[in-house]
């Protein structure tokens, strides 16, 4: 059944806000630089964390809910029911859902009941995980969520094993039905670490791990920047260090010119 928008009166609020147009008319420097723990910090929704967040929803006020900057992440079939989550979203706090269903092999299908709860707030996303070959569940999946919130696609990166012109092709059948892809170059662990993974990381004494190389980071990037930001999807970058931050927006400094 396809997604309806709410009846009932109610007027429809869509929480994703872009910044690019379709096919970057406005010649939008595609790129958003952020920290990696905007993504580590989010609450997770869970069994263990449940009696935290129902003690949090009842000693604050609905206006106080909605002004807060707490970020949750919810994941599809876990001993929480999705009753929970549309809860916590119609009361107005930012979730993150990410969809996702192993026994199927592809992501999961988000009810139209979380839709609707979406459709009616102005925060929160619908989280899909990256498909090499999108099944046809899928690509109507993002579709549908795409007419209700802001979807967003994780796509982790190990280079040089996943290669641009492969993620462009996976994305290519979600066409404009996507606001955000979070490519993420991740560190490496020393057992991770390969003899052709080499040139593109350097040994960090300070966490221990193999971190990208920004200009590896950054001709990584480049490679998707257009095809993407012709769909209009944002990309966004994740940055571990003051360093890395800082070597990125030089590259994109010299970039512009």
């Amino acid at each position: 059944m396809a997604f309806r928008e709410p009846t009932k009166g109610t007027k429809k609020r869509r929480g994703r806000q872009k910044h690019l147009t379709i096919y970057n008319t406005d010649k939008y420097y595609n790129l958003k630089l952020a920290p990696a723990s905007t993504v580590e910090d989010r609450i997770a929704v869970n069994m263990l964390s449940k009696s935290d967040i129902d003690a949090y929803i009842a000693s604050t006020s609905p206006i106080d809910i909605i002004n807060d900057d707490k970020r949750f992440i919810y994941d599809q079939g876990s001993l929480l029911d999705d009753e929970y989550v549309i809860t916590m979203i119609k009361k107005g706090m930012n979730v993150d859902y990410r969809a996702r269903d192993p026994r199927k092999g592809h992501a999961g299908i988000v009810p139209d009941d979380v839709l609707d709860a979406y459709a009616r707030s102005n925060r929160g996303s619908v989280v899909f995980g990256m498909e090499a070959e999108p099944h046809r569940d899928y690509i109507t999946g993002v579709e549908k969520a795409h007419e209700a919130t802001r979807v967003v696609i994780d796509c982790p990166v190990v280079l040089p094993d996943v290669e641009p012109t492969k993620v462009i092709m996976a994305l290519a059948p979600l066409s404009t039905n996507v606001d955000e892809v979070q490519a993420d170059v991740v560190p490496l662990h020393e057992n991770e670490m390969a003899d052709f993974r080499k040139t593109f990381y350097y040994w960090d004494l300070s966490t221990n791990l193999y971190m990208p190389y920004a200009q590896s980071k950054f001709d990584w990037f480049k490679k998707i920047k257009n095809p993407l930001s012709g769909w209009g999807m944002l990309i966004k970058m994740f940055y571990r260090t003051d360093a890395d931050k800082q070597a990125m927006e030089a590259l994109v400094k010299k970039d512009k010119g």
